[in-house]
């Protein structure tokens, strides 16, 4: 174990990344702040990707489900080497045998990669079933773990009792965690999780990726209205995001004489749509209102180039990379007060903050605040100029420092070989 330690030291580690949160054929957005994290990091070490996707049939019986049967075994990924070996899980239901399930179907293969590839430090995304998971693997293949928290495996998961006890026995039993933000390590603090196990590292933003660009380039790139003041909401289509409070706002927000003319533009797919698009319906928003669905991670800086203010109306979230992205293009933010987003938004320069509540008042809130953002006058340069503070490779500078930490730790603690 000693030759482990000293061979760390300034020297190009083997990493290996276990997240079932990646970009794959069929969803190139899934996971993509865990892609560019680990983009950055395979900079500086060598690195493999696994990312295990749920086992399903080639049976057209469930679109969603079928999907999964669509992924390529092994691809090219931004450069990286990504397999995705297939875990049993059970639609629906079970899902606090995940962990297990995952843990279990995918063993084999990492003993098998294990051999050929014999990585330095396990690097596993969200707490739960992938830390759970990785927990249990890293045990049998003798190897040090490091768990990313994100947001949901803490702030919803372990909400569910028997769940909890998996997250707690993964926080318990990892040997380093780093947290997107400095709430969600306050949350494991308090569950009992030891401050000094726990490293807050922000996402980061790619600034040659996300800059601005003129609006009237942008809109004219998009088809969008010139003339017209646009809003932009970017997020998954769940009650958690809030767009059923930005919606009631809106319809609101577009009787004020101040912003008649406004546009609503909302990014994103998921299963909550339908229930969207009937909301649009049922408040007469069909005109001012569109689900855009689905765009490109690299196209998205158009979108945040031509609107004039972006609103995050979410009730949870780890670091929402999209606001940081927002700032990294000159656009201000409109946002409620939960979880990393006062870590970001840490001066009225970049945005406004609203309380983080729920339900009419949230709406009250929504209206008022982007009223007041709109009449209010933006160094977008400023703006700009904060947001490349957060570049990514800072961000795998400090992972390294972790990774490494956490090695040299590992070997003095075990004193026996991986």
């Amino acid at each position: 174990m000693a030759s482990l330690r000293e061979g760390c030291q300034g020297k190009k580690l083997r990493i290996l990344t276990l997240t079932s949160l990646f970009p794959n054929n069929v969803n190139p957005v899934s996971g993509v702040f865990i892609k560019e994290r680990v983009r950055y990091l395979a900079k500086l070490h060598n690195l493999r990707v696994v990312a295990p996707v749920p086992y399903f049939p080639r049976i057209k019986l469930h679109r969603r489900w079928y999907e999964h049967s669509r992924v390529k075994y092994r691809e090219r990924i931004a450069g990286l080497e990504v397999c995705h070996p297939r875990y049993l899980i059970t639609p629906r239901v079970g899902m606090v045998f995940y962990g297990l399930f995952y843990f279990l179907s995918i063993l084999r293969f990492m003993k098998n990669l294990c051999r050929k590839y014999p990585f330095d430090v396990m690097d596993a995304h969200y707490i739960y079933p992938d830390g759970l998971a990785a927990v249990l693997l890293a045990r049998v293949l003798r190897k040090p773990v490091v768990l990313s928290a994100r947001g949901t495996d803490i702030n919803v998961f372990a909400t569910f009792p028997l769940i909890r006890c998996w997250i707690m026995y993964a926080l318990n039993n990892c040997d380093h965690i780093i947290a997107v933000s400095g709430a969600l390590k306050e949350v494991m603090i308090r569950a009992g999780i030891a401050a000094q196990k726990i490293d807050v590292i922000p996402n980061g933003v790619d600034s040659q990726r996300f800059r601005p660009i003129t609006k009237t380039r942008a809109r004219a790139m998009l088809g969008l209205p010139q003339g017209d003041t646009i809003l932009l909401s970017v997020g998954s289509l769940r009650p958690s995001k809030g767009f059923q409070y930005l919606l009631e706002a809106m319809r609101q927000i577009r009787s004020s004489p101040r912003a008649r003319n406004l546009r609503l533009y909302i990014i994103g797919h998921g299963r909550y749509r339908g229930r969207l698009e009937r909301q649009i319906v049922r408040l007469g928003l069909q005109s001012c209102v569109k689900l855009v669905g689905q765009i490109p991670h690299r196209q998205l800086y158009k979108w945040y180039s031509a609107a004039d203010l972006f609103c995050l109306a979410s009730s949870k979230e780890g670091w929402p990379n999209v606001v940081l992205e927002s700032l990294a293009c000159g656009l201000p933010v409109v946002a409620a007060r939960v979880g990393g987003v006062p870590e970001i938004l840490v001066s009225q320069e970049y945005g406004l903050l609203l309380d983080a509540i729920q339900g009419p008042r949230l709406v009250d809130q929504l209206r008022d605040g982007v009223l007041a953002a709109l009449q209010k006058k933006w160094n977008r340069e400023q703006m700009v100029t904060y947001a490349r503070q957060h570049s990514w490779e800072a961000v795998a500078q400090r992972v390294d420092g972790i990774f490494r930490q956490t090695i040299n730790g590992w070997g003095r603690d075990s004193g026996s070989g991986a």
